[in-house]
């Protein structure tokens, strides 16, 4: 089976669809250790911040401050714990690309102010 696009079909590029959805790409190179010790101090803290926020869920659940806190900390602890491990993989694959090559980009992703990723690249 192929896949056949519409004849009035209008392609766009990568940064177009950033734009019409609200999302950002910020990207820096770095040529020293700088980079990759900021994102593991981050997800570091993010992670330590998650647990906690996971203690706060629980508390919330237990003594009957209702659904509606125990899911925003939740919701909040568990986004905290996804960008943590976002960011320490980024930082853990910059910290190889530095050791072969002696520099690498680090880039995020956001939509509407949120970080939704994070990466490193070879430069």
């Amino acid at each position: 089976m192929e896949l056949v696009l519409p004849r009035n079909y209008v392609e766009i590029e990568q940064e177009e669809m950033m734009y019409l959805e609200g999302g950002a790409v910020h990207s820096r190179v770095f040529y020293n250790k700088t980079g990759f010790r900021a994102y593991y101090a981050l997800g570091a803290a993010l992670g330590a911040n998650a647990v906690y926020g996971g203690y706060l869920t629980a508390g919330a659940a237990a003594s009957g401050l209702g659904l509606p806190l125990s899911m925003f900390t939740g919701v909040t602890a568990a986004y905290q714990g996804y960008i943590a491990g976002k960011l320490v993989d980024a930082a853990s694959d910059a910290e190889i690309l530095y050791s072969k090559y002696g520099r690498y980009r680090l880039i995020t992703t956001s939509l509407f102010g949120i970080t939704t990723g994070a990466k490193a690249e070879m430069v």
